[in-house]
C-alpha cells in the first residue's frame, strides 16, 4: 500500500527568495481529468530569479485528441504515438518537483490532471505548497480586465512564443510569476506566510496595514485558509495545533481540501471561530479511503484527548450476548469483551439495556434457564417452572436435553434464520396484543427493533469477530474504479483499487491483486493476538457501521478458510462480478 501523505499547514515565515518553485503547465485532450488524458507536461524550476531546470516530454495520453484540440495545440496522433505513457514519467516528474512550491496559471486545472494520474497509479497526491498566478494577479493588479493568461502577460507587457504549447506557456507564466513577486517586494510582501495571507485577502491598492493582536488572528487564520485551498482531494485527517503544539481538535474529511475550506467561510458557528482564534497550524494525514480515516481520527482523539472534540474521547463499550458454556446449564449472558475461547458471540448491541432487553425476549419465547432462581427453589417448586418461563433443566436429564435443544435453536436462528426469530417475535406481540397484554405487546416490539438492529451488526462483524477474512467490493469517488478492502479479526488489513473498463474487470488484474493478498495476509492469523480488546473492538464497531453505511452499494465476500487453494477462481468471478455491479452505481 502506498504509504501516508503527512503535510502540515503553518504560519511559518520563509522569505519568498529562498523558496524553489517549479511552474507547471499541461496540454490535454479536454478540460476535466475523468475521461481526458494529458498530451504534454513542461515543468521550469526557478531559484533566485533564474531558471536551474527543466523538465519536458510529450505524454501518450491513451486516447485520440480531438481535432480541435490537435488544431489548438498543434499535438497530433502521430506525435504522441510513441511518447510515454504517463505512468512512465511520473517517478521521474515527482522527482523533479520534489518539495518545491508548485506554481501554475489556474492551478486547480493542471493539478486535478496530475493528482488524478496519479491516483490512477495507485500514488499519492501532491502535497506541495501552491501558488496560482491567476489569484495572484487578481490580488495584485486591480485593473486587469481578465485574468487569463494572455491577458495577464498583455497587461504586464510580457511576450508570448509558442502558445498552447506546455513550454512556451511555461516560459510566460514563469515571467509572469517573477513580475508578480517583484510587485509583492514592492508592497511589502517578502515571506510565503504574508504572500498566502495576500492571496486569501480581495484586491487592494493599499499596502499592508500594520496589524493589532486582533488583526494579527486575522492574518493568521487568513493564511491557514489560502495553504487550505492546496490541500489534496483526497481522504484523510486533520489535527489543529495551538500555538504551543497543543492538539486542539481532530477531524476526518472525505476530501481534505473541501473540509478545510469550509472553515474559513462566513457561516461557521461561534464554537468553531473560537477554535480558529487558538489555531496556529494544521497537520494533515492523507490517507486512502473514508474508512482508513474514520479509523485513525478514532486513534488520534483517544490518543490526544482534544478539548474541541466531544465524541470518541473514550473507548465505548459495546455488550454482546455471549454463550456461556461453563456452568451447570448452558446460558446467553451479557459481556464487554470478546475472546478467542472457543464461545460463540451475538452482537454488538447498542447499550446494556438493549442487550439485556433482547436477552430477556429470548429467554420469555425459548423458555431458557434463569440463573436468578435461588437454589432452595430449584426443581418442581422454582416460581420459573411454574410459570413456564423456564424448561428446568435441573428436573432432569430429559428437560436438560431439550433445554440445550432450545439454546441450540436460538443459536441458530440468530446465525443463519433470523428472520424466522423475527417472525415468531411477531405472532408472540400479536397474540400479546389480542388478549389486550399491551405491556408484554410493547416488550416484544422493542425486542424485534433491537434483535432486528443486532442481527444486521451481526452478519456483518460475524467474520471480524470470529477470525474469518472478508473482502468488501465498494463503489470509488473516481468513475470507472472500484475500491476492495480486506479485513480480519476486525481490522483493515489491506486497501486495493481495480479499474473496471467498458468490458469489466481484468481477470489478471484480479488474481494478480488477490494473489497479493494471499501472499501478504494469508488467513490474517500468523502474529494476530487472538483476543479483541478495548481498542480492536472500536475499529470493529467502526468498520461495522462503515460496512452498514455502505448498503446495497458493497459486496461482502467472506473468504472462508482454503479459499486460496480451493476456491480462488470462484472469488476471482465474484469478484469481479461485484466490482462491475460498484461501477453502475
Amino acid at each position: 500500500m502506498e504509504p501516508d501523505t503527512i503535510g502540515r499547514m503553518a504560519c511559518r515565515a520563509v522569505p519568498l527568495v529562498g523558496l524553489t518553485y517549479t511552474v507547471i503547465d499541461l496540454e490535454t485532450t479536454g478540460l476535466k481529468p475523468q475521461g481526458n488524458g494529458i498530451t504534454e507536461i513542461c515543468c521550469l524550476r526557478v531559484e533566485g530569479g533564474l531558471e536551474t531546470g527543466r523538465f519536458t516530454t510529450l505524454v501518450n495520453p491513451g486516447r485520440p485528441i480531438p481535432p480541435f484540440i490537435q488544431t489548438m495545440t498543434g499535438i497530433t496522433d502521430a506525435m504522441v504515438r510513441d511518447a510515454p505513457t504517463f505512468g512512465e514519467i511520473a517517478p521521474s516528474l515527482l522527482e523533479f518537483l520534489g518539495e518545491s512550491v508548485l506554481v501554475a496559471h489556474n492551478a486547480p486545472f493542471d493539478l486535478s490532471f496530475l493528482n488524478y494520474g496519479l491516483y490512477c497509479l495507485g500514488r499519492r497526491n501532491l502535497h506541495n505548497q501552491v501558488v496560482d498566478t491567476l489569484r495572484l494577479a487578481r490580488r495584485l493588479l486591480p485593473d486587469l480586465p481578465r485574468g487569463s493568461l494572455d491577458a495577464v502577460t498583455l497587461h504586464l507587457g510580457i511576450s508570448v512564443a509558442d502558445r498552447h504549447r506546455a513550454s512556451g506557456d511555461a516560459e510566460a507564466t514563469a515571467a509572469v510569476l517573477l513580475r508578480l513577486l517583484a510587485v509583492c517586494g514592492d508592497r511589502g510582501v517578502e515571506s510565503d506566510a504574508q504572500l498566502m495571507a495576500l492571496m486569501a485577502a480581495g484586491r487592494t491598492k493599499r499596502e499592508p496595514r500594520a496589524t493589532t493582536r486582533k488583526g494579527d488572528r486575522a492574518a493568521r487564520v487568513a493564511v491557514l485558509a489560502e495553504r487550505a485551498r492546496s490541500l489534496p482531494d483526497a481522504p484523510g485527517v486533520y489535527i489543529m495545533h495551538s500555538t504551543s503544539g497543543r492538539v486542539l481538535y481532530v477531524g476526518k474529511a472525505i476530501s481534505l481540501r473541501r473540509r478545510l475550506a469550509s472553515y474559513f467561510t462566513d457561516r461557521v458557528p461561534g464554537k468553531t471561530k473560537r477554535l480558529l482564534g487558538q489555531v496556529e497550524s494544521i497537520e494533515h494525514l492523507q490517507l486512502g479511503s473514508e474508512l482508513e480515516a474514520l479509523l485513525e481520527e478514532s486513534r488520534l482523539i483517544k490518543l490526544h484527548q482534544p478539548p474541541f472534540n466531544v465524541l470518541l474521547r473514550s473507548y465505548q463499550d459495546f455488550p454482546f450476548i455471549k454463550l456461556e458454556e461453563s456452568g451447570a446449564y448452558p446460558r446467553l449472558v451479557v459481556t464487554r469483551e470478546i475472546h478467542y475461547d472457543g464461545a460463540r458471540y451475538f452482537g454488538p448491541f447498542r447499550s446494556v439495556r438493549e442487550t439485556e432487553q433482547a436477552l430477556d425476549i429470548l429467554s420469555r419465547c425459548f423458555r431458557l434457564y434463569d440463573d436468578r432462581c435461588p437454589p432452595r427453589s430449584r426443581g418442581e417448586s422454582c416460581p420459573y417452572v411454574q410459570m413456564n418461563r423456564c424448561m428446568g433443566p435441573c428436573l432432569g436429564p430429559a428437560h436438560r436435553l431439550r433445554h440445550r435443544q432450545a439454546v441450540d435453536e436460538v443459536c441458530h436462528l440468530l446465525e443463519t434464520r433470523p428472520e424466522e426469530l423475527e417472525a415468531e417475535l411477531t405472532r408472540l406481540r400479536d397474540a400479546a396484543s389480542d388478549r389486550l397484554d399491551f405491556e408484554t405487546a410493547i416488550l416484544y416490539r422493542d425486542g424485534m427493533e433491537s434483535l432486528s438492529n443486532a442481527l444486521a451488526r451481526r452478519r456483518l462483524l460475524a467474520p471480524a469477530v470470529e477470525g474469518l477474512n472478508v473482502l468488501a467490493v465498494c463503489p470509488s469517488v473516481h468513475p470507472g474504479w472500484a475500491e476492495l478492502f480486506v479485513f480480519g479479526h476486525g481490522r483493515l488489513a489491506e486497501r486495493l483499487r481495480l479499474f473496471v473498463g467498458e468490458d469489466g474487470a481484468d481477470r489478471g488484474s484480479v488474481e494478480k491483486l488477490l494473489e497479493m493478498v494471499s501472499s501478504r495476509w494469508v488467513g490474517g492469523e500468523n502474529g494476530v493476538d487472538p483476543r479483541i480488546d478495548a481498542e480492536k473492538l472500536d475499529q470493529v464497531n467502526i468498520i461495522s457501521r462503515w460496512l452498514e453505511d455502505q448498503g446495497d452499494s458493497a459486496s461482502i465476500i467472506t473468504l472462508e478458510a482454503g479459499w486460496i487453494s480451493d476456491r480462488f477462481s470462484d472469488v476471482v468471478d465474484r469478484v469481479i462480478e461485484a466490482a462491475r455491479l460498484a461501477t453502475k452505481i
